[in-house]
């Protein structure tokens, strides 16, 4: 394959910087309030196309044994009947777990996304003589560089996902139907977000967003991920049965107070509804109050968890706490990951 075909898509982790959760609706979804923002700790997912295979396996190209897809029945792709092939591969840290490549995100966003646009989407990629085998299979491989922690509260999956419906998107053009923000919606409800990245408050069960624009802060952040990870689903189950509520929570001062990066007003009306709940509250409580030693705007818990957060107005302040925390999460065998704001949301390349 020509590597003018290879696409490299950036897919941001997030971070709550709060997180309140409002009510249920009778179809059991739980209503939330939360402001999110797209940081620069990320995954890399490549794409390439071509009607023919016979430039080999994506092992060949990247080193990772591909999972190959043909559209048989009961997997992604079935409804194209061997008309799309796609070789799925990835690289992750150890003790990572995406999980089985035929239900993951990242594949089902693609086998979505090309029933409504078609494979002819690719089709302003492909020149010269590959686009005169068109009566071959639409050959694609799919790769997946990963380094947002899984079960981790940071969206890794989701944005991995919306990175593919972003491209699909772009490629499709505007003057096609191609819904992205319901094909977003359909496989999770913080997908419609990470579309767009930024800075947003999150409302509904997450499709109903606001963007928050103007002279945004862009802070730098100190993440501690312990080394387990926490179910979405066994979150919300500890929240029903918990009588918690977070009666100083109050949205619209704490957006104020974060345009202003007034430390005591985020503290105070923020929060996030997760925390005093979930299984693990001891050692999480524990790190959010070592976090808060040191001298932070804002600390606390990223979504449904595990991941912590810190927020410090500058790098040196970010720094400065991870030194202070080094030891101590070396001892409790716990990772520290230095990053930062991301207001603007994303980049594609075609190489």
């Amino acid at each position: 394959m020509n590597r003018k075909q290879t696409i490299e898509l950036v897919a941001p982790a997030k971070i709550n910087l709060n997180l309140h959760i409002s009510g249920r609706r009778p179809d059991g979804y739980h209503l939330i309030d939360s402001v999110v923002q797209t940081i620069g700790l990320h995954d890399t997912v490549f794409l390439r196309a071509a009607f023919t295979d016979s430039a080999g396996s994506a092992a060949n190209i990247f080193a990772a044994e591909p999972r190959r897809f043909k559209g048989k029945e009961g997997e992604p792709f079935e409804s194209f009947e061997g008309r799309i092939v796609v070789d799925y591969s990835e690289e992750a840290p150890p003790g990572s777990d995406t999980g089985d490549p035929s239900r993951n995100l990242l594949v089902r966003a693609l086998d979505l996304s090309l029933r409504q646009t078609g494979p002819h989407v690719f089709d302003r990629l492909l020149t010269g003589s590959e686009s005169a085998s068109k009566d071959q299979p639409l050959y694609i491989q799919l790769h997946l560089k990963k380094r947002i922690p899984s079960g981790a509260g940071m969206g890794g999956g989701s944005s991995d996902a919306a990175a593919i419906i972003r491209l699909l998107k772009t490629l499709a053009g505007d003057s096609s139907d191609f819904d992205a923000e319901r094909t977003a919606l359909e496989l999770g409800a913080d997908i419609p977000f990470l579309l767009r990245g930024g800075t947003a408050r999150m409302e509904g069960i997450g499709e109903q967003l606001t963007q928050l624009e103007g002279d945004l802060p862009v802070w730098h952040y100190l993440l501690i991920k312990p080394d387990y990870a926490i179910a979405t689903k066994d979150a919300y189950a500890a929240v029903d049965r918990s009588d918690y509520m977070n009666e100083r929570f109050d949205q619209e001062r704490f957006i104020r107070a974060m345009y202003a990066s007034h430390a005591e007003g985020m503290q105070f009306y923020g929060g996030n509804d997760f925390l005093p709940v979930i299984s693990e509250t001891a050692d999480l409580s524990m790190w959010k109050r070592k976090l808060l030693e040191t001298g932070p705007l804002l600390a606390d818990l990223s979504g449904s968890g595990s991941t912590l957060f810190a927020a410090y107005e500058t790098q040196k302040g970010a720094e400065s706490a991870r030194l202070a925390l080094k030891e101590a999460a070396a001892a409790e065998k716990v990772r520290l990951i230095l990053t930062s704001g991301r207001p603007k949301a994303y980049n594609l390349s075609i190489m």
